[in-house]
């Protein structure tokens, strides 16, 4: 689960919190495990928030903007699944000498990165939340990745909207 705070006039999200329960098989070792969950989240978040894989968007590497310590949430709580074996009676991947996973562990590198999904869907949840806020209940689509850019122009934010303009006209005909 990801906790998401949305500013709609920009498209900015601040990351509030993430909670991963992940099943590591019989753990090797659980700082590394840890590191390799945290690592391949902050990964997918790239992946699901920021990153076109199908365009260039910067023509080298100095203007690539990687996820940043600010941009990750500002609490992270994993756990891992206990008594989760991964014995050979019920491991598909079992190789030609009959044998399972080095010592009945699970992947922990790359697969923790579909957790990020999760925090594009807590993105999507809270547009919709000030869609509805603004009268829109409407259904919309959300790319892969959810851009700051596209994020904005999902949250149907109008400068008509705003009553600043309308109160400085008012207050300025009553002089």
């Amino acid at each position: 689960a990801v906790e998401v705070e949305l500013d709609v006039l920009t498209g900015a999200i601040e990351l509030r919190r993430a909670d991963i329960t992940y099943d590591c098989g019989d753990q090797l070792n659980a700082s590394v495990d840890i590191g390799q969950i945290e690592g391949g989240f902050v990964m997918g978040l790239g992946y699901f928030l920021t990153e076109k894989a199908n365009a260039t968007l910067s023509k080298n590497m100095s203007e690539y903007e990687p996820f940043g310590s600010m941009d990750i949430p500002t609490e992270i709580n994993i756990s891992l699944l206990e008594n989760s074996n991964n014995d050979n009676s019920s491991n598909a991947a079992i190789n030609e000498k009959g044998q399972g996973a080095v010592l009945r562990s699970k992947a922990t590198g790359e697969p923790p990165l579909i957790c990020a999904s999760a925090a594009h869907f807590a993105t999507r949840e809270a547009i919709r939340s000030a869609r509805k806020d603004m009268g829109n209940e409407e259904e919309y689509d959300l790319e892969v990745p959810a851009t700051i850019e596209a994020r904005h122009l999902a949250c149907l934010v109008d400068r008509n909207q705003f009553s600043l303009q309308n109160d400085l006209k008012s207050s300025s005909q009553h002089k």
